[in-house]
């Protein structure tokens, strides 16, 4: 048997078989060592690498799922608070919807106490009722009956009570109420820009800076980033129009003010208040002119824009506008006008602001503009 088995390990020429393993089977009485773990020492090794890497694996994928399920509860958190935000933001132009309402009827309101305590000052007061002398009774029924009786127009001035004062004539509108001409307004009743008021447009009504000053008038409020437009003539020839750029811009010092022509923008007009830089830009149209036919006061609140009452009603309706100690504040009334007024209401005549005032005020001064140059020469 033996025999046998040798046989097999040698080849037809009697040398030894390469292609077997001679090492291992020595003989059939020699235990199999094949499935021994000293036999498979490295692929055991493989198989501890591979667990140990599974194992990490299971650790690290434990981790991603938790990292996973966080991620998603800040979404769903944070879109409950996009959510939450929007519907603060509805209510917030809500009620400054209602603010603004309440805010109408309260200056009608006050307009018609005004004018009721105007006309009790007329009819001498409820309080001459109480005089215990016949003769304060009688003067009082005369003034009821003056009061209730309607004087014709042309006999007003001829009315005098008895400190021998005309009387007064009642006044419809307050002193300090001005009328605004409509704009147009998006769905949440702000305005949409530009705002074309005639040769006036306003692009931004910027931010007010109450906390500072210099910022705020009694008359005007200089909002941060204002910026409007206007048309009015050109510095190389005034009889030719040219668009200006007028903003309101911050300094440590204070607001600046500067108007930027646009057929010249190197050359921008810089003041600390709108009457200078507006003094300066009418100086310069004189010395182009060669003669003085504006005044070189300036005008900038108008010529900004400023103080138009739709402008002006706009900035009011801003917030921190109740914050500016200094300023006045004026009542509006939205003026109803047929279509097509609005723009003879918001004219302003003023040769330093209109341009077509001014180009005729230079005919009448019968000045010729050189076209090669463009500088206006006297005839």
């Amino acid at each position: 048997m033996d025999r046998d088995i040798f046989n097999d390990f040698l080849s037809n020429d009697g040398s030894p078989h390469l292609g077997r393993n001679v090492d291992v089977i020595t003989s059939s009485n020699e235990p199999d060592t094949s499935n021994s773990p000293c036999f498979i020492g490295g692929l055991g090794s493989s198989l501890c690498d591979k667990r140990v890497e599974r194992i990490s694996n299971n650790i690290y994928y434990e981790k991603y799922r938790k990292l996973k399920r966080t991620v998603k509860d800040f979404v769903f958190e944070n879109a409950a608070l996009c959510d939450e935000v929007a519907r603060m933001q509805e209510k917030i132009l809500i009620e400054k919807e209602e603010r603004r309402y309440l805010l109408r009827k309260l200056q009608a309101f006050q307009a018609q106490k005004d004018g009721s305590s105007s006309t009790n000052a007329v009819s001498g007061g409820p309080s001459s009722g109480k005089n215990v002398c016949g003769e304060n009774s009688e003067l009082q029924s005369k003034k009821k009956s003056q009061a209730k009786k309607r004087p014709a127009p042309k006999g007003v001035g001829k009315l005098k009570n008895e400190g021998g004062k005309p009387k007064p004539k009642r006044r419809k509108v307050p002193a300090d109420k001005r009328l605004v001409t409509p704009i147009p307004l998006d769905a949440t009743g702000r305005p949409l820009f530009p705002i074309i008021l005639g040769s006036l447009t306003i692009h931004s009504l910027g931010v007010i800076v109450s906390d500072r000053h210099g910022y705020h008038t009694e008359q005007c409020i200089y909002p941060v980033g204002f910026c409007s437009s206007r048309t009015y003539a050109s510095l190389k020839n005034p009889t030719t129009q040219c668009l200006y750029q007028c903003t309101v811009t911050d300094s440590p010092f204070g607001p600046k003010f500067e108007i930027t022509p646009e057929d010249d923008p190197g050359h921008s007009l810089v003041g600390n208040s709108p009457n200078e830089v507006h003094g300066s830009l009418l100086k310069a149209l004189n010395t182009v002119i060669g003669k003085e036919v504006v005044s070189v006061e300036g005008q900038g609140a108008k010529f900004f824009g400023l103080s138009h009452p739709t402008v002006q009603n706009l900035i009011q309706s801003c917030a921190g506008a109740r914050k500016c100690t200094d300023y006045r504040w004026v009542q509006f009334e939205v003026a109803k006008v047929a279509e097509g007024e609005e723009e003879h209401i918001s004219k302003d005549f003023d040769p330093t602001i209109n341009f077509e005032v001014l180009l005729h005020i230079i005919k009448e001064n019968t000045l010729t503009v050189n076209t090669s140059t463009g500088v206006v020469v006297t005839r």
